[in-house]
């Protein structure tokens, strides 16, 4: 028998809180609170508790093991048990007043008090105030489930030129490949739920695939839930307010619609809301027709997966692409609005220049970095690969497999295909993204953003093939031992 408990609080940040973007100014606007659903799960054998939020810096090692071990002291759930969710919702504010370090996942590491923001703090507080309601309100639930198929809200952002070479596909690329463009998506929209003995939902667990980027506008902040948490405010609306966890799936090269379109920021906003009642409306749809689980347990299990690197790339190749960042940076500080591409990247021209130039400049550092190992002949050390966690567990009849990375979406199709459930359900953005972007080997070796995201990092070098395959193959694996 399961039994669960589920609440869900709201925060409004601070009135001077930073923006996430990367011109690290204040939030500019407010439109709503930002939302945090917790739930407590428990068996006869053993509990599992997920945190799932709306706000983007829950999923950082530093600051996801706070909420990790306040969860696991208040709840005497173990740690490796508490799990951490975030809808990566980019309209949000920082809580944490440490600048993030890609390519250096600390798996082991809290920030300390001083270096949480006041809505990190009260944050922190937050949860330790939910969690203390959550065992004495356990009951046992029954488990359900169903899926939609939701095809309006995202769009493949991978394109590929005549001559092969690979790009993001943004707003202006979009239209150009036709209005109602989507390519090749994730469209499953699983809506799980926990109902207790009376017939009522004691929580839904809901998830879908996409960034979380048509309000979002990366020089001008604002704080606004996305269609994440639109889509949820609708489903829980349906169902008296019942709590509503969303977990995002494996979303590196999937984007909402018209997302970094330049439009007015009220436009981009209730374009996003649309997204969100959209995707609500087919949650609420799949809601109505849902099958029982013929499982009542839990169970939950752990791998580490090594990520080999390629060797490093040609020193003639890096010192051609120095040539190319130093350039287009100079184009960018002359004001040329001819400079939209460099290196692999592509920019829509709503970006700022100093937008266009932030966004290089770590690449610049990564090239100077490579080109700084060869100088070396091996006197500095040569990073050969990262090794990454993943967690697969299940809830009755429906298995998840969380990955602390942005996976691809053949991640999560592999892992679903390879599934021996009723039912699986793909998750990227778990407790920690510092490895940023992981392809699946289909997509690995491409210099478009969502391909090279390494180049982020001063760690890191390209995946040697199969890339995250190897992920989705730990996934499975977990999984069919849980049968």
């Amino acid at each position: 028998m399961i039994k669960a408990a589920a609440e869900t609080f709201s925060m409004v940040p601070a009135a001077d809180a930073a923006g996430q973007k990367l011109t690290f100014g204040h939030v500019q606007k407010i439109f709503t609170p930002l939302k945090t659903t917790i739930i407590l799960l428990q068996d006869d054998n053993q509990s599992i508790c997920l945190l799932t939020s709306h706000w983007l810096g829950v999923h950082y090692y530093q600051f996801s093991n706070i909420l990790r071990k306040t969860l696991s002291d208040a709840l005497g759930v173990p740690f490796s048990h508490v799990l951490v969710f975030g809808s990566h919702n980019h309209c949000s504010a920082a809580l944490t007043s440490q600048s993030r370090v890609f390519g250096q996942p600390m798996e082991k590491l809290f920030l300390s008090e001083d270096q949480l923001t006041t809505d990190g703090q009260q944050f922190v507080s937050e949860t330790r105030r939910t969690a203390e309601k959550l065992r004495r309100n356990l009951r046992p639930v029954t488990v359900s489930w169903g899926e939609g198929r939701e095809r309006r809200i995202t769009h493949n952002n991978k394109g590929y030129r005549p001559d092969g070479r690979t790009y993001m596909i943004r707003h202006p690329e979009r239209m150009q490949l036709g209005e109602n463009f989507t390519g090749d998506i994730d469209d499953h929209a699983p809506v799980i739920a926990l109902t207790d003995n009376r017939g009522y939902p004691a929580a839904f667990i809901v998830q879908f695939t996409g960034h979380p980027t048509t309000a979002y506008h990366p020089d001008y902040a604002v704080v606004h839930g996305e269609y994440p948490q639109i889509a949820c405010d609708d489903l829980s609306a349906a169902y008296g307010n019942v709590p509503v966890a969303f977990i995002q799936g494996c979303a590196a090269d999937s984007y909402s619609v018209e997302s970094f379109a330049g439009k007015a920021v009220g436009e981009a906003v209730s374009r996003a809301e649309s997204n969100g009642h959209l995707l609500g409306e087919t949650y609420t749809a799949t809601s109505r027709k849902l099958q029982n689980s013929q499982s009542s347990t839990l169970a939950l299990a752990w791998d580490q997966v090594r990520l080999p690197f390629e060797l490093l790339p040609s020193l003639e190749q890096m010192r051609e692409q120095l040539d190319e960042l130093d350039h287009f940076s100079a184009r960018c500080q002359e004001g040329d609005d001819g400079a939209l591409e460099c290196v692999g990247l592509n920019f829509p021209a709503s970006f700022s220049f100093e937008h266009r130039i932030n966004l290089v400049e770590p690449v610049r550092q990564w090239v100077k970095w490579i080109i700084e190992l060869h100088q070396a002949h091996g006197r500095l050390g040569i990073p050969e690969g990262v090794t990454t966690p993943v967690v697969s567990f299940c809830i009755g009849d429906v298995g998840f497999s969380g990955l602390a990375c942005e996976p691809f979406m053949g991640i999560g199709r592999q892992i679903r295909s390879g599934s021996p459930f009723p039912i699986t359900v793909p998750c990227g953005y778990v407790n920690d993204t510092s490895l940023v972007n992981i392809p699946d080997s289909q997509n690995n070796g491409d210099l478009d953003f969502m391909s090279s995201t390494y180049r982020y990092t001063k760690t890191m070098l390209p995946y040697k093939q199969p890339a995250g395959d190897l992920l989705a193959a730990s996934a499975v694996s977990m999984l069919k031992r849980m049968v």
